[in-house]
């Protein structure tokens, strides 16, 4: 076994099939990394997250059919399958021969009366649950990961059944975000023209962000068209949402400043595929200001700032230069000194007249919400999927 980097105690290995109950596969598949420990551990703040971005569904006591669990008794169910599954790894971890034997989830759920209680006094029970079973987890020896026994039916390793606690918590979580998200307020914006799109965009921001978004949360694909027409379409960062618009940076002398510069007409798509939701903003992009790409630049990694200097954005490589011949001229250059922004670095701000919402479904019978500005003024309109 090899060890976890971060305490220097061996890992548990992904667990191979045959060491957990069939119908689990396609959960533990999905849990990333190969170590138990690091894959609970790393979870609790994304369920943390996750459920506390539903409070208001929670407390509304929301179902999203009937017969299905509210949102507090999902969380309430994550906390009593980890106890039991940690009480079986921890019967299997010290040899017991006996068969452990099944629960009634529904049963359990039914007689828990979660709905009496606070969400936050159920999470608060499920870090002291998570905490014993990292506890329990990180103490034992080598040897327990891969010793066996039989649970309800099936024959469990130890690791097997601490991965199936991470796999059923991930899928709850998918299920959360498919089922559970707050009623998109672009439904009902659409009988309140005073309703302000930007602001509306930061909400639909914030829930990405609380659920899960990825690491490049603020990737946007930027479209431009060139002088004879010809569209391209590539990715930006979105370095901030303004009460007057989008704004990004980029260079100056690059293909996409070009485009801008000949047709500042301009569009922003932006997708988050684990909430499944879709914005497009199309607007005219202006030049922000030369203090503003200075406070821009200031926040990017000083790695960037370099490369900034180093590299002519989208032009030809000469082949008698490497890129890291280019980077290394600039380090050489500023040494460990400030590096100021170039002056080519700028970036541009694009002010909407058109922005749509879209709440995507699997029947493809999506909400779609579109808002324009006209004379200073947001009117807004459904549309057909």
């Amino acid at each position: 076994m090899s060890l976890s980097s971060a305490d220097k105690r061996p890992r548990s290995g992904r667990p191979e099939p045959g060491e957990y109950a069939d119908y689990a596969a396609a959960d533990i598949a999905a849990v990333p990394g190969d170590d138990a420990v690091e894959a609970l551990a790393r979870l609790e703040h994304e369920t943390r997250t996750a459920f506390r971005s539903l409070v208001d569904t929670a407390e509304s006591g929301f179902a999203y059919a009937p017969g299905k669990w509210t949102v507090k008794q999902v969380l309430g169910h994550l906390v009593d399958d980890e106890r039991i599954f940690a009480y079986r790894l921890l019967c299997v971890a010290r040899g017991e021969d006996a068969e452990l034997p099944g629960f009634d989830e529904n049963r359990y759920v039914a007689h828990s009366e979660f709905e009496g209680r606070r969400l936050e006094d159920i999470l608060a029970e499920y870090g002291v649950v998570r905490a014993a079973t990292l506890g329990l987890l990180r103490g034992l020896p080598p040897s327990a990961w891969l010793r066996r026994g039989r649970v309800n039916g099936y024959e469990c390793s130890v690791r097997g059944l601490a991965f199936h606690i991470a796999g059923h918590e991930l899928h709850h979580l998918r299920v959360l975000r498919e089922r559970y998200r707050p009623p998109s307020r672009a439904t009902a914006a659409r009988l309140d023209e005073e309703q302000d799109p930007i602001a509306l965009f930061r909400e639909w921001r914030r829930e990405a962000t609380a659920l899960g978004a990825p690491s490049l949360a603020g990737a946007t694909c930027l479209s431009t068209v060139e002088a004879d027409g010809t569209p391209h379409a590539r990715f930006v960062d979105l370095k901030e949402v303004r009460d007057d618009g989008f704004a990004f940076c980029t260079s100056h002398a690059s293909p996409k400043a070009a485009h801008i510069e000949a047709n500042p007409r301009v569009a922003l798509t932006f997708w988050w595929d684990h909430v499944k939701r879709q914005v497009r903003v199309s607007g005219r992009a202006t030049r922000i200001t030369e203090a503003e790409a200075d406070a821009f630049f200031r926040r990017r990694g000083r790695e960037a700032q370099l490369a900034s200097w180093a590299f002519e954005q989208s032009a030809l490589l000469p082949g008698d230069v490497s890129l890291a011949d280019r980077l290394n001229t600039v380090h050489e250059r500023f040494g460990s000194g400030e590096v100021p922004r170039p002056p080519h670095w700028g970036g541009y701000v694009v002010a909407p007249d058109r922005i749509e919402f879209l709440n995507f479904e699997a029947s493809r019978a999506h909400g779609r919400v579109l808002y324009e500005r006209h004379h200073g003024r947001w009117t807004v309109s459904e549309l057909q999927p």
